[in-house]
């Protein structure tokens, strides 16, 4: 593989762990996940794996969704930072609701991942 490749291949596994990682997180399918960006689950799931590239426009809506930057979420693999760890506990009375498109209270996540 050249460069270019390499950074592609590294790019879409950063993403596609990024997508997992807040599905994990908020306890929420690749259907209910997708309802969030528009898209379906099987999009998601193709994200995930990277066999597809996410469309621009998807990473923008998911970044603004979860009040992330779009350099960590496509450069850096998020993992739990200890120290903000209560505010993922406080979270986990919250759910997804597909039938409303509720969201989440999600404006704390990006202080309680790694950066």
């Amino acid at each position: 593989m050249d460069l270019n490749n390499d950074l592609l291949a590294e790019r879409l596994d950063n993403i596609g762990h990024n997508i997992r990682f807040l599905m994990r997180i908020l306890k929420i399918d690749q259907t209910e996940f997708g309802l969030i960006c528009g898209s379906k689950g099987g999009s998601v799931s193709s994200w995930c794996t990277g066999r597809v590239v996410i469309p621009t426009e998807k990473i923008i809506t998911i970044c603004d969704y979860f009040n992330i930057s779009i350099d960590s979420f496509i450069r850096q693999k998020f993992e739990f930072n200890k120290k903000h760890l209560e505010v993922f506990k406080e979270m986990n009375d919250f759910k997804f609701c597909s039938e409303t498109k509720e969201k989440h209270p999600v404006h704390q996540i990006s202080t309680a991942i790694t950066k």
